[in-house]
């Protein structure tokens, strides 16, 4: 869109959101997103990385939002799905929503979708990959200083700093949360790396502290500004679609071909002081369920996560799968009670006294 001899108009955020409530699908497929992927009734591929089922539309709350178990597992707006699937920018999206809406006086403006970009690594993947690994390079070692180790143990991990974690866990000082396109504040993070199988570099996880009262540290209460609903005190960024696909973060290094594996990097701690096998964890139950491992691994330990949907076993089980009569050993550990994980588990036999603090 082009304003000719004009100054090109300005449109507030709150404006077009309010605009666009509940006139979402149209305006994706004014944007040329295929109508398919504003269907709420079922589970399906994602536009950007594919997949069987990991995708879907809820337009929640009449904002245009979906959820990929990969690409947003906490979930994004119209907007996000709108530079997820065509390439926009966060500014380019909202002016192209407001075109389709006509705001700014007149007719609808024409608007012209951008192409999506080619599944292969784009320049723009190549600068996001440069902007990681400048984030990553800001970084201080894990335990360089307190933080890490005192959030690790108010999760319930006695003694984290005796534990062999790896450097790709590292602590931010202050990182910026970005949210609607600016940042609402610059937080200390627990970043750790993703590998993929070959061990490059194709992404971070973000983690969010805040020292409270006390010294207490803890994950980030994070609220939008405008209407304080709660904003995710985790984040992840991949380098490009599809690039955390079969990836893990290497937090422990493997023993003579041993190799523990799970969803988040509190419970792979957990796990590995509980049993000491070495973990990696994967961030999500989808990434569990898609892991590659390097041929070095022989024996293989999943831990799964107890969710009430069975999520967690389900994802152990897809992996035991795809690696059954491959491996010398495959075993799936997964605890009693329903809605926990191995750090709930640690933390419990902590709170009793079995285990010193």
């Amino acid at each position: 869109m082009s304003y000719p001899n004009e100054k090109r108009p300005h449109f507030p955020l709150a404006e077009v959101k309010a605009a666009a409530r509940g006139r979402w699908p149209a305006i994706l497929a004014a944007l040329g997103v295929d109508a398919r992927y504003t269907d709420t009734r079922k589970h399906q591929p994602c536009p950007a990385c594919g997949g069987k089922d990991r995708y879907r539309f809820t337009d929640h709350k009449q904002g245009g939002g979906f959820i990929c178990n990969h690409c947003a597992p906490d979930g994004g707006s119209g907007f996000d799905l709108l530079m997820l699937v065509s390439g926009y920018d966060f500014k380019e999206a909202v002016r192209a929503v407001a075109g389709v809406l006509g705001m700014g006086g007149g007719q609808p403006a024409p608007v012209l979708a951008k192409a999506a970009p080619p599944a292969q690594e784009t320049v723009r993947d190549e600068a996001k990959r440069q902007r990681l690994a400048a984030l990553w390079g800001e970084c201080e070692p894990w335990n360089g200083s307190r933080l890490i180790a005192d959030y690790l143990h108010g999760r319930g991990i006695p003694y984290p700093e005796q534990l062999p974690i790896s450097g790709d866990l590292r602590l931010h000082p202050r990182l910026a949360y970005w949210h609607a396109g600016r940042v609402i504040g610059r937080f200390p993070a627990m970043v750790a790396v993703y590998r993929d199988t070959a061990g490059k570099p194709c992404g971070l996880h973000q983690t969010y502290l805040t020292v409270a009262a006390g010294s207490e540290v803890a994950k980030a209460a994070l609220y939008e500004p405008r209407s304080r609903q709660r904003l995710p005190a985790k984040k992840m960024q991949a380098v490009g679609a599809g690039s955390l696909t079969g990836a893990a973060m290497r937090l422990f290094r493997p023993q003579n071909g041993l190799l523990g594996v799970c969803e988040g990097i509190e419970t792979a701690i957990a796990a590995r002081y509980i049993s000491g096998v070495p973990m990696w964890a994967c961030g999500s139950a989808h990434g569990l369920k898609s892991l590659v491992l390097p041929d070095s691994v022989r024996e293989l330990v999943i831990i799964a996560d107890n969710d009430p949907n069975k999520t967690g076993i389900q994802a152990a089980r897809a992996l035991q799968r795809r690696y059954s009569g491959k491996l010398d050993s495959i075993r799936i550990w997964q605890p009693d009670g329903i809605g926990t994980d191995a750090l709930d588990v640690l933390a419990a036999n902590t709170a009793k006294g079995y285990l010193k603090q």
